[in-house]
Order: structure tokens, then C-alpha cells, then sequence
């Protein structure tokens, strides 16, 4: 029987991606620096519901979109932008070009989140 390895029993995998794209687009972080990030978001986590639950199950996009805002975009320099959000039943090619757009009038450093 192998044994189980980190991320077999655990849903922390959008936690992760999280301060993982916090480090490509603004660290390199310290460790300790990703730590607390690691645990600010956790800690958000548990204010908005069991965290028990959301260790073991993951978190879902809506999650990580209130992350980015509540967390994340208050201590680093992080632009949040969602071009279609008012426009839900905007066609792939609008929102491709909306993206193009909106990417060659940025200033700031960012990603992109689907």
C-alpha cells in the first residue's frame, strides 16, 4: 500500500495557487513573507465558514475571486479586472479581444484567471 502524500487528502491546492502567483508577480516572497500570506488567506477562509470543510474539499472560483479582493489586492499591487463580468453571455472571440485590450493598457504586472 503506498502512502498518501500531500495534496491526496487535502483541497489546498487553490490556497497554493494563490501565493504562487503572489510570488511570480510580485517576489520573489520569503518564506515567511509566504507563510503569512498562506495564513491571512486561511484566516479569511475561517471567517466566511468551517475551514475544516474547505481544507479537505478545496475552494471554488468564487472563492478565489473574494480572495483576490479582500486579501491578496489590499497588500500587494495586484490589478483585479474582469472585462465581461456584466456581460455573462459574451461570445469567446469579445472576450479574447477584451482581454488583448485591456492587457495592452495596463501599466501593472498581470494574470490572468478563468
Amino acid at each position: 500500500m503506498k502512502p498518501y502524500r500531500q495534496g491526496h487528502l487535502d483541497g489546498l491546492c487553490g490556497v497554493y495557487a494563490l501565493v504562487n502567483a503572489v510570488n511570480k508577480l510580485c517576489g520573489p516572497l520569503n518564506k515567511r513573507e509566504a507563510q503569512a500570506l498562506f495564513l491571512d488567506i486561511l484566516e479569511y477562509l475561517e471567517s466566511r465558514g468551517p475551514l475544516a470543510y474547505r481544507c479537505v474539499d478545496g475552494i471554488y472560483i468564487q472563492d478565489i475571486a473574494s480572495i483576490l479582493k479582500h486579501v491578496v489586492c489590499e497588500y500587494y499591487p495586484i490589478l483585479r479586472y474582469k472585462p465581461s463580468h456584466t456581460r455573462p453571455r459574451i461570445s469567446l472571440s469579445l472576450y479574447l479581444q477584451s482581454l488583448i485590450s485591456a492587457f495592452r493598457s495596463m501599466t501593472l504586472t498581470a494574470c490572468v484567471m478563468f
